[in-house]
């Protein structure tokens, strides 16, 4: 496993690239008029920079392995745990969506929400936002954030304090309504 410190630094890399990286080429695609200047096509723009985006970063992790292996055969029983635990975590996530409701501060719906809602699912870049936002999203954020900046604070924070602790940081990188539920299913 590479030192600590290798990883803090491909994790700084990893998320400069998704947090950075995808705004400037989502703008630079919107100088260029590659998409329409309204708001679906601003959100198709950002989903093709961010899909380029998580693919620099799958390349990089290619080439300068995470702290934590990918197991492929590993994923069958992951994607067993995870639909086991997805719906009782939709279930949170619509409790606490309704307290925030209750408590008079609702969360918007995000635009990529009601992109979907209206999408023509015949139409090829329909296709690319939902593999970005299903496959290509959660899979650069596992290997940024579970692959480098996990290993990288275990030897200081141990296992459950690491684990904690990149909870916490992918809470952090998500919008204030869903930070909460996306720490909680990061942990």
């Amino acid at each position: 496993m590479p030192p600590p410190g290798l990883l803090a630094v491909r994790f700084l890399c990893g998320l400069g690239a998704l947090a950075v990286g995808a705004p400037l080429a989502q703008e630079l695609l919107q100088r260029l008029a590659v998409f329409a200047a309204d708001g679906s096509g601003r959100i198709e723009a950002s989903m093709v920079a961010w899909v380029f985006a998580c693919a620099g970063v799958a390349a990089c992790a290619r080439w300068q392995p995470p702290g934590l292996p990918l197991r492929p055969l590993r994923l069958l029983p992951t994607l067993g745990a995870y639909v086991g635990l997805s719906l009782p975590w939709w279930g949170l996530f619509v409790a606490y969506a309704r307290a925030l409701a209750a408590a008079g501060a609702p969360a918007a719906a995000q635009p990529q929400l009601r992109y979907l809602a209206e999408a023509d699912f015949g139409r090829p870049m329909t296709w690319l936002f939902v593999f970005g936002t299903v496959v290509a999203a959660p899979v650069a954020e596992e290997l940024v954030f579970r692959g480098c900046l996990q290993p990288a604070l275990r030897p200081r924070l141990g296992a459950k304090g690491a684990v904690a602790a990149t909870a916490l940081a992918i809470g952090l990188v998500h919008p204030p309504p869903i930070a909460l539920p996306a720490a909680l299913l990061g942990a």
